[in-house]
């Protein structure tokens, strides 16, 4: 099964309404937001799952359905920096797509380490989920 990268569209929104429904797990990566219902994953899409000079968000695409995002946010050109996260619905989460998916195309952003003080994202709870830090020093 291919994977595409893709920004999300409106007509997403039943694809992320299952995804939310899903997997309560991915309740955190949006918000309390209730998605169960194409309307309100419509108007989440559009407000939050853009695509644009402030965050980048890629619908990862299997077969002609989203299933997971990934997004560079906090976009700072300045210093070439962004928050880097995704999040997979149950269906495919643990068959390796997440590392597949990774954009490939060239965002303005490069890895960096985090200043003296702060967590890395494997630390904070909701970002990656716990079988993806493996091997992310503590």
């Amino acid at each position: 099964m291919p994977l595409l990268l893709r920004p999300w569209t409106p007509d997403d929104a039943d694809d992320l309404s299952r995804a939310a429904r899903a997997g309560h797990d991915l309740a955190s990566q949006f918000g309390g937001t209730d998605l169960t219902d194409a309307s309100a994953a419509r108007s989440f899409i559009e407000r939050f799952l853009r695509f644009d000079d402030a965050a980048k968000n890629w619908a990862i695409d299997v077969d002609g359905h989203a299933v997971g995002n990934v997004a560079a946010t906090g976009i700072e050109f300045r210093h070439q920096t962004a928050w880097m996260s995704y999040w997979l619905a149950p269906p495919p989460a643990g068959r390796g797509r997440g590392p597949r998916s990774r954009p490939r195309q060239r965002v303005g952003v490069r890895r960096r380490s985090p200043p003296a003080g702060t967590r890395s994202p494997g630390e904070q709870p909701g970002i990656l989920p716990r079988r993806a830090c493996r091997g992310i020093p503590r």
